[in-house]
């Protein structure tokens, strides 16, 4: 049993190495990509929150307050995400850290949103 082990770790590790280079981030080291994988699955979850398994966040019936939304939720924390990995200044460790944070911020914005301490737009412009 214990050499099946090693064997296993070793067939992970391939099947990760091969996603990773079939990312559209070919540049990341394995080492951060998993951080990378996380944030990715927390905007995922975070767009099928408003109950449609598709690839927009909808909070709101105000169009151009869910594209604001959807532009920070995709394409500004992807930025964040390469900002992050293009950095020259820091180290594996900070960039490691750095990528749990924003992944923590995800995280908290659907927490407080699944229980309404953040307040839907909808209901917010309502008032």
């Amino acid at each position: 049993m214990k050499k099946i082990y090693p064997l296993l770790f070793i067939i992970c590790c391939s099947i990760n190495f091969a996603v990773a280079q079939s990312s559209n981030k070919p540049d990341i080291p394995l080492v951060r990509m998993y951080f990378h994988e996380k944030i990715d699955n927390t905007q995922k979850e975070i767009k099928k929150y408003d109950g449609k398994d598709d690839d927009v966040f909808k909070p709101s019936d105000n169009d151009d307050l869910n594209n604001r939304i959807n532009d920070a939720l995709t394409t500004r924390v992807d930025a964040l995400q390469s900002a992050i990995e293009e950095s020259k200044k820091t180290d594996n460790n900070d960039k490691i850290r750095y990528l749990r944070g924003l992944n923590e911020c995800l995280e908290k914005f659907l927490a407080s949103y699944r229980y309404q301490y953040i307040k839907s737009p909808a209901l917010i412009l309502q008032k």
